[in-house]
């Protein structure tokens, strides 16, 4: 809580000072101080098998509604918390593809870490199969203002704790919540660098994996796709010893 807040405070500082520049207020914005972090390999990523398991695990304890949430936050590289949970009903839409007539789901969060002026992205098809065959059959009878996710509970933050926990709690009854790699626990944020890591080693760009994550191309290889993966060993084995001649 207190990394946020400083985050806010050093967001709102450089705000007022592009505000005053523009106003010629002040000639120069005086350079601010980076903030290090050293958490680019905080939340190393589960695999494919590994969120299987948990999620049938989830249904095995009838949490169905968190099993459909851990594969929303895998396949749509939306940030665990209020990314997700403030989607509401009227944040969603269909349009069809203009070849394939497939009915793409398109997303528009309300809160976005980077807030731009169009927020809307494509989705996985796994996605409109579990809105459609699961979150709108779970709920049959919700309004366009209901949130998709336990739309009876308001207090987002009490949802978000509860489906943090239960993942967790499941996550180490199969000893996966600690990466054997790293060491280090593998919380529900996991699940984006488990999404990201799927999407580059089917061969996706990796600016448009950027663009879906709301994020940077530096960002992604930072933090994100550090990890070991076919797609990236491939890539440079290419460029180095397979060069056409």
């Amino acid at each position: 809580m207190f990394w946020k807040n400083f985050l806010r405070i050093f967001d709102c500082i450089r705000k007022i000072l592009n505000y005053a520049k523009r106003l010629n207020i002040i000639s120069l914005i005086p350079s601010i101080p980076k903030i290090a972090r050293n958490d680019k390999n905080s939340y190393p990523p589960y695999t494919k098998d590994e969120v299987n398991a948990i999620t049938k695990e989830l249904r095995n304890q009838n949490y169905d509604e968190i099993a459909d949430a851990v594969n929303f936050l895998s396949f749509t590289q939306l940030r665990a918390g209020k990314e997700y949970l403030s989607l509401r009903h009227h944040d969603i839409s269909f349009l069809k593809h203009f070849k394939t007539k497939q009915d793409i789901l398109i997303i528009n969060p309300p809160h976005r870490k980077v807030m731009l002026k169009k927020q809307s992205v494509p989705t996985h098809p796994i996605i409109a199969e579990i809105y459609k065959n699961r979150i709108c059959k779970r709920y049959p009878n919700h309004k366009k203002d209901d949130f998709i996710f336990y739309p009876d509970n308001n207090n987002r933050e009490k949802v978000r704790r509860f489906i943090y926990r239960t993942f967790v709690r499941v996550s180490k009854k199969l000893n996966l919540y600690v990466c054997q790699r790293t060491k280090t626990n593998r919380p529900l944020y996991s699940l984006r660098s488990y999404g990201f890591i799927e999407l580059r080693n089917s061969g996706v760009d990796l600016q448009d994996i950027a663009s879906l994550g709301n994020t940077s191309s530096k960002m992604l290889e930072e933090r994100y796709l550090s990890e070991y993966n076919p797609t990236k060993m491939t890539d440079l084995y290419d460029r180095i010893f397979n060069k056409k001649k």
